[in-house]
């Protein structure tokens, strides 16, 4: 591990002082969201949902049984991935699909002619 540029923010570098960052290739957020096709705040929430007993009441999240793929390390609390796992974050997105307008989950019944 040495400290260094961790990721990438509106053309900026930032580096994150006295953060491990692994020596290996390896994914940052921005990275993940890019192989499920969401946005990079859509990780954050999934690594959310993914714990048991969130938030005030204690209830499970919404994918604590089948949870988000565990960050390999923080760099300061940004979350990185080996690269090796890939095709783990990608197998975890086809198990779970994105709703998208028009595949027929959810929403109202259309009115009838």
């Amino acid at each position: 591990m040495s400290t260094g540029v961790l990721y990438r923010r509106r053309g900026n570098f930032h580096q994150v002082p006295e953060a491990p960052v692994p020596d290996r290739p390896f994914l940052n957020r921005d990275d993940v969201a890019a192989i499920g096709g969401v946005e990079p705040k859509t990780i954050s929430q999934h690594l959310y949902e993914s714990q048991v007993e969130i938030g005030a009441d204690k209830r499970d999240g919404k994918f604590a049984d089948d949870p988000f793929p565990i960050p390999d390390g923080r760099a300061g609390r940004a979350p990185w991935w080996y690269l090796e796992r890939r095709d783990e974050i990608a197998s975890w997105f086809e198990r779970h699909p994105r709703r998208r307008k028009g595949d027929g989950i959810g929403g109202r019944p259309r009115k009838a002619d």
